[in-house]
């Protein structure tokens, strides 16, 4: 499956752009692209802990278990639909801890993310 191409947000220009709450929330709104970007890191981050190594990276051991490109999935948030993609293993052991195979719904991450956003935390640091 093709991998989503989900751009990193520059928050200062995405906030000047916002002129209404319909904007920030609304669907397709900030708030629903930034916890997209914040939940698919997690996810690339869960998969370069799973493997012991960064993306592109190689391993010289004799474990051959490597990336297999991405699974498309769309959870629903607080701010409404998010497509994500799930990175897959060749050896298909990955299983992620941020979003569970088989959950679509996520509204207590969200919350959190926002609380931890709103305590002053920046987005890299969540």
């Amino acid at each position: 499956m093709p991998e989503l191409n989900i751009p990193n947000i520059d928050l200062n220009s995405e906030l000047k752009r916002c002129k209404s709450m319909e904007d920030l929330i609304g669907k397709n709104g900030l708030m629903q692209r930034l916890f997209g970007n914040i939940i698919q890191q997690f996810l690339e981050a869960e998969m370069e802990e799973h493997l012991g190594r960064e993306k592109y990276e190689r391993s010289s051991e004799g474990e051959r278990n490597y990336r297999n490109g991405y699974s498309t999935k769309k959870i629903k948030t607080s701010f409404g639909e998010t497509p994500l993609s799930v990175p897959r293993d060749r050896k298909a052991e990955f299983e992620p801890k941020i979003v569970k195979k088989y959950e679509t719904v996520c509204n207590e991450l969200d919350k959190k993310v926002i609380g931890l956003y709103a305590r002053g935390m920046s987005v890299d640091d969540i």
